[in-house]
């Protein structure tokens, strides 16, 4: 059954690719269209501060989808209807050959994707930059892959760093372990460190000893604008060590045999060194990254709150004003300086002061050739050979090297002597006295026999419980509710395995039904209240009200919190539309 399901949602990942690949050639084709009313009416002398050509180019906005807050300002000079109509020409181009070139198998994009970084190892230590840099790869990649949709969905996030330290540990974390990793860093730690068992401290004693002569002001602001398009799961009971590094192991357990303790312990050290200590076994999220930073740097002191004001508004005129890719290229930085006119800039920050902010763009997968994001993300979807890996999973999703190494028992002599030589060796390398993967062990051994005693088959339900509820141990398991229980039905592959686990949550058939009969209650009502302000607006529309109404946008505010709509998705989705459109929808359907 659970194959059936992976396949079933491969075709759909692969059903919404085309679908996407279909909808980009359909904007493309508009785009051209309007690129050459745009040119008919240069021609004619026409500049873009003219009625029709505001028109015409608020047309282009929408069909690639860009916020009327994104599009560069007619009546900047700096932006003229040439550079409009060249930039967007060479990007539109661009995109045709993207649209039209071949793609790849699901297997190839787990081995292309950041050059098969899903495949390579990191090495965990007390040190926050030592999981940063690259190793080879280590796992062979799946034979079987089931790309499916992502569970992460389309946002942009602001990220402040106040230390060049936590810049550099930012940025390299989201290159080699991606943005769940790096997001971490906000909160003032690292996610290896703070989920993994160490003490933050490790992390906030090498921030000091990386600052402890600077006298200088630091900042950095970094806007991210995170694409994902698809997702695999990995099994870990699945998953093969690369030819290189079984063939390393080998020579481990060979040594092992014959060489003195300190002779394995540096082999092993080098098989760390070469191919990490801790691979993924979650969820790898495939995708685009488009970033902004905004970094300043003085030698002197400065006021922070100041800093961090002038900072960003320096990264919101420069999102303004590049984010349609209108003369500006990813990789290349500017002074802040640049945009001192610009309006997002308060008169008050002095051009010294906006000379010191670095302002850069950067792009993690997606077309290379492709500058503005709109057009970028178009590429991005439309073709799965530009897709990078943009998430590897949280921190306590990675487990150390010697998990895998039971998948090939038969190929070595003593493979759980070997597993534990290993985690010995990453142990007393990096001093850590106690892995927090191997307390979960204890704790999921008894979450095991709770559930061989309940007859469930553990090695299926185990994963289940970690990923759906988060549950590892036992004690876990005394907060669970009924609701709970619907997370877990869709994978009941048998009649008899939901009594099982009615008994092994410790709830009832008649709780679960009280739950469901509430939850289809509160769902009528809504349905209700929807039709009813659905009827609201359509008398409105009827009566010659648009949506920059209040009323109207009162009542749909109204309707969004109802249908229980992000405000994020909304804005999204419904921008652009008109209210007929809204009112269209014939049915509506509730999480």
């Amino acid at each position: 059954m659970q194959d059936r399901r992976s396949t079933t949602m491969a075709d759909d990942a692969d059903t919404a690719l085309k679908k996407k690949k279909e909808e980009i050639e359909k904007r493309q084709k508009e785009a051209k269209e309007l690129l050459k009313e745009l040119e008919t009416l240069q021609a004619s002398g026409k500049e873009r501060t003219d009625a029709k050509v505001k028109d015409t180019e608020a047309k282009l906005r929408q069909v690639l989808n860009v916020p009327d807050s994104k599009w560069v300002s007619s009546n900047d000079k700096h932006v003229t209807l040439d550079i409009v109509i060249k930039d967007l020409k060479s990007q539109i181009d661009d995109l045709g050959t993207i649209v039209t070139s071949g793609t790849l198998t699901n297997r190839d994009v787990v081995r292309n994707a950041s050059a098969g970084l899903a495949l390579k190892g990191i090495l965990v230590s007390k040190h926050a930059k030592d999981s940063c840099y690259e190793k080879q790869t280590i796992l062979e990649a799946p034979k079987n892959v089931n790309l499916t949709g992502p569970v992460m969905q389309q946002h942009e996030d602001c990220t402040e760093l106040s230390s060049r330290f936590q810049s550099d540990v930012f940025h390299l974390s989201l290159d080699s372990m991606g943005y769940s990793v790096a997001s971490s860093i906000k909160g003032g730690g690292w996610g290896f460190q703070m989920e993994a068992g160490f003490s933050v401290t490790h992390f906030e004693e090498e921030e000091r000893q990386s600052e402890v002569h600077s006298t200088e002001t630091f900042q950095s602001r970094v806007l991210c604008s995170v694409i994902p398009t698809a997702a695999v799961e990995f099994d870990p009971n699945l998953l093969k060590l690369s030819r290189k590094a079984f063939t390393e192991m080998l020579k481990i357990e060979k040594a092992s045999k014959s060489e003195q303790p300190d002779i394995v312990q540096r082999r092993c050290e080098e098989l760390f060194r070469t191919f990490g200590s801790h691979i993924n076994v979650g969820t790898v999220h495939f995708g685009g990254v488009y970033k902004w930073t905004a970094t300043y740097h003085s030698r002197s002191q400065s006021s922070r709150e100041s800093v961090r004001k002038m900072v960003q508004d320096s990264q919101e005129a420069h999102v303004s004003a590049s984010y349609s890719g209108f003369g500006f290229s990813a990789g290349g930085s500017v002074s802040a300086s640049h945009f001192r006119n610009h309006s997002n800039m308060s008169a008050s920050h002095q051009s010294s002061e906006l000379s010191k902010i670095e302002l850069k763009m950067a792009k993690t997968g997606g077309p290379p050739e492709i500058n503005g994001l709109p057009l970028w993300r178009m590429g991005l979807c439309a073709n799965n050979s530009t897709w990078a890996v943009i998430d590897r999973g949280r921190p306590s999703e990675f487990k150390g090297i010697w998990k895998i190494i039971p998948n090939h028992k038969d190929e070595f002599s003593d493979a759980k002597a070997l597993a534990t030589t290993i985690r010995n060796a990453w142990y007393k390398m990096t001093e850590i006295q106690s892995d927090a993967s191997d307390i979960e062990d204890i704790d999921i051994n008894q979450l095991d026999i709770k559930m061989k005693q309940c007859g469930l088959d553990s090695d299926y339900w185990l994963p289940i419980f970690d990923e759906k509820l988060g549950i590892k141990t036992v004690e876990q398991m005394k907060h669970l509710r009924a609701s709970d229980m619907g997370k877990l039905r869709h994978y009941v592959r048998h009649d008899w395995e939901q009594n099982a686990l009615h008994e092994l949550l410790g709830i009832s058939e008649g709780d679960y039904n009280q739950f469901q009969n509430q939850r289809l209650e509160a769902i009528k009502q809504r349905q209700g209240e929807a039709k009813v302000l659905l009827g609201e607006l359509k008398q409105l529309n009827e009566g010659g009200k648009t949506r920059v109404d209040k009323l109207v946008q009162e009542k749909e505010e109204k309707l969004r919190m109802v249908l229980n709509i992000p405000k994020d998705y909304w804005i999204k989705n419904y921008t652009t539309a008109s209210l007929s459109d809204i009112m269209s929808k014939e049915r509506v359907e509730f999480p």
